[in-house]
Order: C-alpha cells, then structure tokens, then sequence
C-alpha cells in the first residue's frame, strides 16, 4: 500500500549541534522577573473518549469539509495509536478513535461531516482486526470511503509498518537536531510516547516500541529502512534498559541515541518539553495537559497538539510538583493552557494550579535581622505551605567561623491583610558576619504545587547607632509616680535602673531625691519611676547621665546624657483631632446556604487585595441551581453573582470543590464547608446574599499631651463595630503617647465631618488628670478622613 500527500509543517525546525541538544536535556529556563503573564485557559472534551476525539478532530480541521485522508486507531488499547500519530501527520490526515467492534454513528457523522467535499476520501486503519474489527472496515467502505489497513503482526510490527509508512509518504521521516530522528518507547506503557505524539505527528518522526529489554531485528531493520540516524529513547532505564539503548546505537546508519527520562512519566514529560523547547521554543508557548493514568484522550490529542504548537504533559490530580515547577520556570514563555478530556479526566482544580504556576510569581522572602537580637523576622510574599514554613531545617544562621545552627519557627498567614511571616528564634542572639539564610527551594507555596520561594540571605550587620531616651517629670512628694523614662527601640533596657536618674533640685542647696527601681509599662520601652526620697519641685532637672545604659547590639554603645525638667501640669488632656482611614480587609461570609442549616452550609471569603475584598463583597450572591447537565461554575461581575450548576442537589463539599476548582471563583474568593456534617446537606439556593464582609477602620486620636492611661474602653465610636486598640511597639502599645491608634472592623458607611469619636473620663494625662466631661461635649470630636 501506497498512500501519498502533500504536507507544509507549520514551522521548519532549527538544526543545532547534537552535544547542544545533549546539554538541554535538564536544563529549565526562567522567564524575566519582571515578567507578569497572562495565560489563556481552553478545554476540549466530549462526553466519552470518542466524542472527545471528535471535537479534537474538528479542531484539527478547522472548519474545513475537505478531509481527505482520515488515520483510525483503537480507543480501547493504546499500543496501535502510540504508532498513528506521527503516521498521521506524514499523511496530512485526521486521526480518529473507534471501539473494536462496531464505529460510533458519532464518530461516522463526524468524518462525512470533515469529508463532504473531498473527492475518494480514504480511511487508513491502524492495527490488526483484533484492535480495529472487519465491521468497521466494511461499515466505511459502505458509506463511500476507501478503505487501507496499515497493521503487523503484533504491536510492535504494526509500530514498524506505520513508520515505513512515514517514510514512504514523504521521502524522508523529520529532522532534528540535523538528523533524521525517530523515537523509541515502551509497548507496554503509553504514558512516555504520549509526551512526543505531537511533536511526531508535526514534524513525522516514527515512534517504534521495545517490550523493553530487547530491540527486535524486525525494528532494526525498520530503522534502517527509514533511514533513522539518530533515535530519542523515551523513558528511563526501567522502561527502556541500557541494552536496549546499546543495540539502537549499533543499528546501521544509526550515529547516537539521546535518552530523555526521568523519575516517572511526569518528569519525562516536562524533560522532553524542555529538550524539544531548546531547539524550538515556540513548542513551549503552548502546554497540553492530558490524563496521565488514561490513554484515550492523550491519544488523540497529537493532532491538537501540532496545530497548537504544544507540549503534551500527563497530569494528575493533585497536580505533580515536578509539573508545576516546569510550568513555573517557563512562566512568561507559555500564553496558554489547552486541556483534553472532561473534569473527571482532568479537574478543574489541577487547571487552576497549572495557570496559577505559569502566572503567579515566585515567591520571596524579606530578611530582618538585628545586631544583638535573638529574634529574626521574615516576610513572604506569599502564603506558605506552613509545614514547610515552620520547618527548623527550611533557616540557618552561620557564623564567620562556619558553624551552623537552625532557630526554632513560627509562621502565620492572615487571608483578610495577606501578610505571610515567619518569626525565627536562635540560641543567643544573631551578630555581626553571621548569615541568616530562608533555603527556599524547600519551602513550597500554599496552593501552588511546586512553587517554591526563592533562597533568600543577609548578613548582620554592627549596629553602631547610639541609644537614645526620652525623659517626662514631674513636680511631686515620696511616693508618687512622677518620671517616665522611654528608650530608643535599641536599647539594652535590663542595664536600666531607676537610681541611674540623677535630680538635680533648681533651689541653691535644696535636698535631692531619690528613685526607685523600674516598672516597665506593658511590653514597651517605657518605665515608671518613682520618688523614693525627698521632694521633687516644679523646674528641677531630673538627668540620666552619659554611659548609664548600652544598646543590645554585641558590642554595646553606651548612651549620651539626656534630660528634662519637672513640671506642674494642671491642665487636662483634650482631644484635639480624629481622622479615619478605611481599607477593604475581612471576611465575606456566606453562611447557612443550604435548605437545612444543621446539616451545614459553605462559608465564603474573600481574598484580601481583589475588587471583593470587606464590604464590596457584600453585594454578591451565590446561586446553587440544579439543571440536570454538567455541573459548572460561572463568575459574572456585571451581576455580582456566582452560579453553581450541578445535575442533582449535591452535598455541600462537592459544591465547595466545585468552586474552588474554577479559575475566576478562586481568583477572588475561597470557599469551605461550614459544618463538619455537611456531607449530608445538600445546597440548592436560589440567590444567597453574601453577609458579615467588614472593611478595616483605621481611627487616629490626637490628644493635646502624652498619656497616662487610655484602654480600648474609654472610647467610643459613632461608627459600627468594636475598636481596639492598635498594639505596636512603637507607640508602645498604643499607652503613654499623645497619640492613640484605634481599629475596628464595620461594615458601615461612614460620612466624614458626621462621625463621631467620644472619649471618657478614666482617660489621664501622665500628672493623673483626667480629660473633662462637659455639657459643651469638649469630649467628642467630630472624624475627618485621612
């Protein structure tokens, strides 16, 4: 048999030295750092394999009627079709799937469909009448085509025949790396041969097949016969031995064989996509994800593959980290994402991660180490796996003479501010020379698989600054609590003593008092002292002399003199001014959404820094609907509104997953069951308003002097929702400043100029007086945004 055609690929491959190719294998790109790609997401899928196949064929022809030759193969072994696909593309055909016994009416209506103009269209059968019966031949010959059979006498000689067919219907199989090449793959697996179907089908190189520990003679001679010189063994030695690897490359006309294999038929895939994207990089514009445990839809997707350019990767759910990494470090390379097979053959969460790995960067890490400090903190860029992020052995510290040591760990993400941060604790505190390193590669992104973050490192530096304090006194008898000292955040404050102060009284021979020792005000830099001997008046000094207190770095720097004078403050404290600031964090709950709130519900929130996030999210709704096809997801903005189509009222967790398996859903919100019996209740909802979204207020109270006392109590807001008070070390805990950060969670409008802040009278200054409560309401202050 003789079939012959005329095929232009669609792009002539560039030949590169076969050390080069060699010195690719393992290599993985990186796309810029700057980059921020966006990747298209399309699926091609039919309700069984060979509808799946069809819509693949349709594809393929593009809305052409003037098929001429189709290529046929079983869909129920995958032997016959890991041999079609490069047959396929020599003969410029379509390559289509049918069952043993009898063809689809599906699958017929679709090649009259493709081959209504085309003048004798012919259907070359790939494989024996055990794989592709006699009824099919004659049912195709019966409805016009011209029917040809291309088969051996077992898998492997039907393998031999299709590439003597490849050969034969263009002069020469393809080219690569300058010499004619042809794979070489197990029989008795598809996974490996699956991964090169399309480049084979697009540029003709004969996939032959070894039962993996031997090469037949009847496939060396084939080789020879297709003028092979250079063979891809496809799989590692497990597969495909090292004998075998041997008797190819003693093969006649044979210059060298390439193995391309990894630790299973994940990583050859992503190896293979690497090796053929260093010679062609447009193949790694494109990834085609296909069911890495089934061969059907992987079969016919050679096709699809070719016209896109892609890359065909198996895949499974969840989706394999050593995909994920490929993926990653192509990102700015792939544009997009083609899925064969519906979602029980790829889910729509192992899509998902796939996009989220091709566009989400990589992760850093921010280092903050101090001179003298114990403590060491780290940013993320972020959400971490917290496994690996509370790892001892994920940090290190080494010090100028090399010894390494790991800290103890904690790590926390907050979903509503997105900030992700490890706290590392050493054995003694970090100083100068020593490097703190975050081993990135080992610490992996919460919700991408095989993202890692980047290595990070610092060195420790000497802090040389100078500490510094700030003294307050005041007028008093023995026993009143009159000083407040507060030190520069760099201050070793144990070397502190009250009896380090020293009075100095304004009256000639006045007697000069003494202080006790320190009470620190909660977790600040600030202490109390108190007068433990002798009177202090109003405009005596109180000084801490130079050299009393040492900074906490490892080589101390001792203070300079500083002082104050006592005073005799009458006047109470008055708030002066407020001013709010608002910013969309919190939650967006959707709460109970099912008929029977006991049997549980999905709780929905959003994600902090989306168009969603606090109080927008308000004006969303969910609707869970039953239609009795295919269960779906929909996002619609205009609408505000997210559908969930399921075929039968399902349970709560399944529509959970349906959620958060769809791309748009998951970019803006995360969905979880709210019950832990919610595998019984099953969610119908017309439209379900989501409620409990609160934006972050953020209150600045300025009052007219520094504070004694003010606690979170003492205020009170016109505004919706609980205030705290803003606890940071700076502001010493909010405490003893004259300044007082107050934030509260609301879901309430505010109107600036009409909101109020009213503050009570258990709010002192530092002398103990209290702020007035009058009937001029001298103690509401009107708020004005920021």
């Amino acid at each position: 048999m003789t079939i012959r055609t005329t095929r232009v690929t669609k792009r002539v491959i560039a030949a590169v030295a076969t050390a080069a190719l060699g010195a690719t294998l393992l290599a993985l790109p990186t796309s810029p750092a700057s980059a921020t790609p966006t990747v298209s997401v399309y699926r091609t899928e039919g309700a069984d394999r060979y509808l799946t196949s069809n819509a693949l064929a349709f594809k393929n022809a593009a809305g052409a009627t003037n098929e001429a030759i189709f290529v046929l193969a079983s869909g129920e072994s995958f032997a016959d079709g890991l041999a079609a696909s490069s047959m396929a593309g020599a003969l410029n055909a379509t390559l289509m799937l049918t069952p043993q016994a009898s063809l689809p009416d599906s699958v017929i209506t679709m090649m009259r469909s493709l081959s209504s103009t085309a003048v004798s269209p012919t259907v070359v059968i790939v494989g024996g009448e055990a794989a592709v019966s006699a009824k099919v031949a004659e049912t195709l010959k019966a409805i016009g085509f011209t029917v040809n059979r291309v088969q051996g006498a077992d898998r492997y000689a039907t393998a031999n025949a299709a590439a003597a067919q490849t050969k034969l219907s263009n002069t020469n199989i393809g080219l690569f790396a300058g010499k004619r090449t042809a794979f070489l793959t197990s029989g008795t697996g598809f996974a490996d041969a699956v991964s090169a179907s399309g480049f084979a089908f697009e540029n003709k190189h004969p996939i032959f097949l070894t039962n993996g520990t031997t090469l037949s003679a009847e496939t060396a001679a084939a080789m020879v016969a297709a003028g092979v010189q250079q063979v891809i063994i496809l799989g590692g030695t497990a597969v495909v031995s090292d004998a075998v690897k041997a008797s190819v490359e003693a093969v006649s006309g044979v210059i060298n064989s390439l193995r391309i294999g990894g630790a299973d038929r994940y990583e050859t895939a992503t190896l293979f996509a690497t090796a053929i994207g260093a010679v062609d990089p447009t193949f790694l514009q494109t990834i085609l994800l296909v069911d890495g445990k089934s061969f059907p839809d992987a079969l016919a997707a050679s096709q699809l593959a070719s016209v896109k350019n892609a890359s065909i990767i198996p895949v499974t759910d969840p989706l394999p980290a050593v995909v994920s990494q490929f993926i990653a470090a192509n990102k700015g390379t792939i544009q997009s994402i083609e899925t064969v097979g519906g979602l029980n053959a790829v889910p729509a969460s192992v899509v998902t991660a796939a996009k989220n790995a091709a566009t989400i960067a990589q992760p850093t890490a921010a280092i903050a180490a101090t001179d003298g400090s114990a403590v060491v903190n780290v940013t993320f860029t972020a959400p971490l796996n917290a496994a690996a992020a509370t790892t001892t052995t994920s940090y290190s510290r080494t010090t100028p003479a090399g010894v390494t040591t790991n800290p103890t760990v904690t790590y926390a993400y907050s979903v509503t501010t997105g900030v992700s941060k490890a706290t590392l604790t050493f054995a003694g505190a970090v100083a100068p020379g020593d490097t703190i390193r975050v081993i990135g590669n080992v610490i992996s992104h919460a919700t991408v698989p095989g993202l890692t973050v980047a290595t990070a490192l610092t060195a420790v530096v000497a802090d040389v600054s100078v500490p510094s304090a700030e003294i307050v006194a005041y007028k008093g008898t023995v026993g009143g609590e009159k000083v407040w000292v507060t030190f520069s955040p760099n201050t070793d404050t144990a070397s502190f003593a009250c009896a380090d102060l020293v009075h100095q009284p304004a009256a000639i021979l006045g007697a000069v008092a003494t202080f006790n020792t320190p009470t620190r005000v909660a977790a600040s830099q600030t202490f109390t002292c108190d007068i433990a001997t002798n009177a202090v008046a109003a405009g005596d000094a109180v000084v801490l002399p130079k050299n009393k207190i040492n900074s906490s770095a490892t080589t101390p720097i001792s203070n300079a003199a500083v002082s104050a004078t006592a005073s005799n403050d009458i006047t109470p404290p008055l708030l002066e001014s407020v001013t709010y600031s608002t910013s969309a964090v919190g939650g967006v709950s959707a709460v109970q959404t099912i008929n029977s709130p006991a049997n549980g519900g999905i709780d929905i929130l959003a994600r902090a820094g989306t168009a969603v996030a606090g109080k927008a999210g308000n004006s969303w709704k969910l609707a869970v609907t039953v239609d009795g096809g295919a269960s779906s997801v929909t996002v619609t903005s205009a609408t505000k509104t997210v559908t969930v189509n399921v075929a039968v009222a399902d349970q709560a967790f399944a529509v959970t997953n349906l959620l958060n398996g769809n791309a748009a859903f998951s970019a803006l919100f995360i969905a979880n069951v709210s019950t832990s019996d919610a595998m019984t209740g099953q969610v119908v909802e017309a439209a379900h308003a989501f409620t409990g979204g609160t934006d972050k207020m953020t209150t600045v109270a300025t009052f007219s002097e520094p504070l004694k006392t003010a606690l979170a109590a003492n205020f009170t807001s016109s505004v919706t929702g609980a205030l705290a008070i803003k606890a940071a070390a700076t502001t010493n805990n909010g405490l003893l400043t004259r300044v007082i950060t107050l934030e509260q969670q609301t879901g309430a409008t505010i109107v600036s100029g009409v909101a109020t802040l009213t503050v009570d009278i258990n709010i002192t200054d530092r002398n103990g007086v209290a702020v007035v409560v009058n009937a001029a309401a001298t103690n509401v202050v009107a708020m004005t945004a920021s």
